[in-house]
C-alpha cells in the first residue's frame, strides 16, 4: 500500500509540470473521450514515460549518432510521446461523438414521441434510451439516474453535452432548455430540432458526393502520380550518375556524350547523389502522403483530426509503390540492356 501511494504522488507530482490550463483541456478531453481515469494521473503518466523515453533514445542515439544528434532524438521522441498521449483520447472523443451525432436525430424523435404519449421530459429521455444508440445510450442513463436522483434537468443536461464533443448535441440540448425553461411545446420543439439534425446530415452527403472528384484528384496525384515520378526521377539521376563516372570529367567528354547529361554550367557544383535525391523523394512523399490524409480529412467529414486514420495507408501505400515503380525501371532496362 505504501507503494501505491508513493506512485500516486509521484504521479500527481508529475501532472503538476503543466499548466493549469493544461490539465483542465485534459481533464475535459478525458471526459469527453469516456476515459475513466483521473486527468493527474493521467498526465502523470505522460511526464514519467515521456522520461524513460528520452533517456533511453538519448543512451542509444549517443552510441550510433553521437551527442549532438543524440539530442535532437531524445527531443524528437519526447514530442512523438506526448503527441501520443494528446491524440489517444482526442481520437476516442471523437470517435464517441462521431458515433451520437449518427443516432440524435432518431433519439430526439423518440423522446418527442413519448412526450407526446403523455410522459414528462424526464421520462421521456429514460425510455429513449436504446441499445442501438450505443454511446448515447450511457449518457441518456447517466442523466437520467442524475435527474431521478435530485439534479435539475437542466444543470443533468448541461453536464451531459459537455461529457461528449459534439456540437450538433451541444446546440440540441442548448435549445431543449431553453424551451424547457420557457415552457414551450417540447414534443414539436425535439421534432424540429430532429429534422434540422436530418437535414444536415443530407447536406453532408451531397457534399461528400459533390467533391467526389477532388477525392479522386488528391488521391491519384499522391498515391500514383507523385511516387511514380519520384521514381523515375531518382533512376534517371542513377544512370546520369553511371555514365557521368564512366565517361570521367565533363570538359573532357566529347560533344556527342553531351546529349544524354547537362550543360558544362549546370555541371559545375557538387553532383547531386542517387541517395541523396532518392532521401529527398521519400521525405516529399512522406510530406505530400499526410497533408493528403488530411486535405482529404477535411473535405469529407469536415474535421481534419479524421485525416490520421487515412495517413498511415496513404504513407504506406505511397512508399511502396515508389520502391516497386524504382525496382520495375531497373528491372525493365536492365534487360533492355
Amino acid at each position: 500500500m505504501a507503494m501505491i501511494g508513493f506512485f500516486g504522488r509521484l504521479l500527481r507530482a508529475g501532472a503538476r509540470i503543466y499548466p493549469a490550463k493544461v490539465q483542465a483541456f485534459f481533464e475535459q478531453l478525458l471526459k469527453e473521450a469516456d476515459i475513466d481515469i483521473p486527468y493527474k494521473t493521467y498526465l502523470g503518466t505522460a511526464t514519467l514515460i515521456t522520461l524513460f523515453v528520452m533517456i533511453v533514445s538519448f543512451l542509444v542515439s549517443s552510441v550510433f549518432l553521437g551527442v549532438l544528434y543524440a539530442l535532437g532524438a531524445m527531443l524528437i521522441a519526447a514530442i512523438l510521446v506526448l503527441f501520443l498521449f494528446y491524440l489517444a483520447p482526442l481520437m476516442a472523443a471523437d470517435s464517441r461523438a462521431r458515433a451520437v451525432e449518427k443516432v440524435l436525430p432518431d433519439a430526439f424523435l423518440m423522446v418527442a414521441a413519448n412526450i407526446r404519449a403523455g410522459m414528462t421530459v424526464e421520462n421521456a429521455i429514460l425510455a429513449s434510451a436504446k441499445p442501438e444508440f450505443g454511446p448515447l445510450e450511457l449518457e441518456i442513463k447517466r442523466l437520467s439516474t442524475k435527474t431521478f436522483a435530485g439534479t435539475p434537468l437542466r444543470d443533468a443536461l448541461k453536464e451531459m453535452s459537455d461529457r461528449v464533443r459534439s456540437k450538433s448535441l451541444k446546440r440540441g440540448i442548448a435549445l431543449l432548455i431553453e424551451g424547457n425553461a420557457l415552457g414551450g411545446q417540447m414534443a414539436s420543439l425535439l421534432y424540429e430540432i430532429a429534422q434540422d439534425l436530418r437535414n444536415k446530415q443530407a447536406l453532408q452527403r451531397e457534399i461528400n458526393n459533390a467533391t467526389i472528384m477532388y477525392t479522386i484528384f488528391i488521391v491519384f496525384s499522391t498515391l500514383f502520380a507523385s511516387p511514380v515520378l519520384f521514381a523515375t526521377s531518382v533512376y534517371y539521376n542513377t544512370i546520369s550518375a553511371q555514365i557521368t563516372s564512366e565517361i570521367g570529367d565533363v570538359g573532357d567528354a566529347p560533344a556527342g556524350a553531351m546529349m544524354f547529361g547537362s550543360t558544362q554550367g549546370l555541371m559545375s557544383g557538387p553532383p547531386l547523389s542517387p541517395n541523396e535525391l532518392k532521401l529527398f523523394a521519400i521525405a516529399a512523399i512522406l510530406v505530400t502522403s499526410l497533408f493528403a490524409a488530411f486535405t482529404l480529412a477535411q473535405i469529407r467529414s469536415g474535421k481534419l483530426i479524421a485525416g490520421i486514420k487515412y495517413a498511415p495507408l496513404f504513407v504506406l501505400v505511397a512508399i511502396g509503390l515508389f520502391f516497386g515503380s524504382l525496382y520495375g525501371l531497373e528491372m525493365v532496362f536492365q534487360n533492355l540492356s
